[in-house]
């Protein structure tokens, strides 16, 4: 039986974490609904569906194609078919967490019993989408990894601009997670649609008629793919590890990390640290941009500046604390051995650190856009203190689940500040 450590793909402490930020994100979509104008519901329910359905495609990207440690698990013997079913029943445990979020929508019910009705419509909508981007979303993966298998091919070559995007050998992997999300969202956005036209129709009973021809769906169409893909599963798998030990086009293009990730005087573990960064995560530092455009867009006019805060503190301690990701890199390992003093590394890190959280001054635009410029900044640096404290905490295991708790906090925020000063 191999460990644990090689198989599972986090800390039981970590899906604890998830299951309840899922709740609190439940729980904090229901007020946003709760809160909208009755004729606006609908659009603001599908819109919410959306953004629960997101992470789940782009979760299973990760869970089916690169599981962890799958070179390892395969030098030890556990053949390819073991392989997926360790991350399916993962993929499962992850559905099962994402379906709290609208079980805390339906919680909010007894919270805003006046809006209960369109409550319980609004988490029919979430979970319809969840189970359709679990399916869909590992259907759709499974026929790319079917045709990785079958080798490279210059059409995909083509749509994929050469690998300046990715490796182009497993370009069909680039394109099957937006798939199944725009395909998942189809049956919740015809259901909005009808609820904008005449609710009375979506009864619980209509609801529950859809929510278990979803899953039926899902569940035929992934067992389908299941077994369609095992006998190339083996292939499919070493094809994607090959394509992504290649250097991508853009790494090559862009060689030397950006003055701006370096601030200071960089010297050469500095320098060393963020051109692997750089090369590993070319595109990493639009995470920040494109949460901060997020909130841009559903933040309400205008906003309570403590909402606001929270929104600016959650971005800026994640966006310091991804570089927490380079301690388990190669390079990091590679610059103690090679006799890197521990404080000069510790220094590199923190500056590394500040650099990446550069990209969080685009969240001065939300404070000039809702008026509330000093609440934004004091946020700001509040999250980069937050950042300072969470590099000195000892717990290994704590730290490596930083990221994603300020995202998970970040996504709550940003909830927390669009329906904050909201008349009904």
């Amino acid at each position: 039986m191999l460990p644990l450590r090689l198989t599972r793909a986090a800390a039981p402490v970590t899906h604890a974490l998830l299951a309840l930020a899922a709740l609190g994100v439940g729980l904090a979509l229901g007020r946003v609904l709760a809160l909208e104008a009755p004729r606006l519901r609908p659009d603001v329910a599908l819109r919410l569906a959306a953004l629960a359905a997101l992470p789940l495609p782009l979760g299973l990207l990760r869970l089916l194609t690169t599981p962890p440690h799958a070179a390892a698990r395969r030098f030890l013997g556990e053949p390819a078919p073991e392989l997926l079913a360790r991350s399916l029943r993962t993929a499962l445990l992850w559905l099962l967490e994402g379906l709290l979020i609208p079980l805390g929508m339906l919680a909010a019910c007894r919270l805003w019993p006046d809006a209960s009705e369109d409550l319980l419509r609004g988490a029919a909508l979430t979970a319809l989408a969840l189970l359709l981007a679990a399916g869909l979303g590992t259907a759709a993966l499974l026929l790319a990894l079917r045709t990785v298998a079958r080798g490279p091919s210059g059409l995909w070559s083509s749509l994929t601009g050469g690998g300046a995007f990715g490796p182009a050998a497993a370009a069909p992997l680039l394109y099957a997670p937006a798939f199944a999300l725009v395909a998942a969202l189809v049956p919740p956005a015809l259901l909005s649609a009808v609820w904008g036209a005449k609710a009375a129709l979506l009864t619980p009973q209509v609801l529950l008629l859809s929510l278990l021809g979803a899953a039926v769906l899902a569940f035929v169409l992934a067992l389908k793919e299941i077994e369609q893909a095992r006998p190339h599963l083996q292939e499919a798998l070493l094809a994607v590890e090959e394509a992504h030990a290649m250097p991508f086009a853009q790494s090559d293009q862009l060689p030397e990390p950006p003055r701006w990730l370096m601030p200071g005087q960089p010297n050469a573990l500095l320098h060393l640290l963020a051109r692997s960064w750089m090369r590993d995560r070319p595109g990493s530092w639009l995470t920040t941009a494109l949460l901060t455009l997020l909130a841009v867009v559903l933040v309400r006019r205008p906003a309570e500046p403590l909402a606001l805060a929270l929104v600016a503190a959650s971005i800026a301690a994640y966006s310091f604390v991804r570089v927490l990701a380079l301690e388990r890199d190669p390079v990091h390992a590679a610059a103690f051995w090679l006799g890197a003093p521990p404080p000069d590394l510790q220094r590199a890190v923190l500056r590394l650190g500040l650099g990446l959280s550069l990209p969080a001054l685009s969240l001065l635009a939300l404070g000039l856009l809702t008026g509330s410029l000093l609440a934004v900044l004091l946020g700001c640096l509040a999250g980069l203190a937050i950042g300072l404290g969470c590099l000195r905490l000892p717990t290994p295991r704590l730290r490596s689940a930083l990221p994603l708790l300020c995202l998970c906090a970040a996504g709550a925020a940003i909830a927390l500040a669009s329906s904050a000063g909201a008349t009904p």
